[in-house]
């Protein structure tokens, strides 16, 4: 359960929709320690999240994000999948979230049409190699 206090101090939420183990579920879990560590964090999605992590789930995250951080500065929400674009540009643009919206790719492929739309609606786009990042129509700098 999140106690009120720990709920709006939430700086960070980390896109985890995918009920199956993935790569990208390995490395959002590989993370979280160190993401925790400097900031506070919650995660979109409850699977194989430990417990010992904050969790929310999509209402949670509307409520959550309807006002800014009490800095003043919108929260920043990390997607690694399409759905979890697609959710938090839902949140934004539907609910008014007061959010930044930063994309991970990775894929050293070409996107498809509508991930490309996807992206082109990002606050920013994150690219974890020079290779993945030639993929990218506007490659980050």
């Amino acid at each position: 359960m999140i106690n009120k206090k720990s709920f709006k101090d939430i700086e960070l939420i980390i896109g985890n929709s995918n009920r199956n183990f993935s790569g990208v579920t390995s490395i959002t879990l590989q993370l979280l320690k160190e993401q925790s560590r400097l900031k506070n964090i919650a995660v979109l999605g409850k699977h194989y999240v430990p417990e010992t992590y904050t969790t929310i789930n999509f209402f949670q995250f509307l409520l959550l994000t309807r006002t800014k951080h009490s800095s003043d500065r919108p929260r920043v929400f990390f997607a690694r999948r399409n759905n979890e674009m697609l959710q938090a540009i839902i949140a934004k643009y539907f609910f008014r979230s007061k959010i930044k919206i930063i994309f991970n790719s990775t894929a050293q492929r070409n996107h498809t049409r509508f991930t490309k739309w996807l992206m082109s609606k990002m606050d920013s786009i994150i690219s974890t190699s020079d290779k993945a990042a030639s993929f990218l129509d506007n490659p980050p700098k």
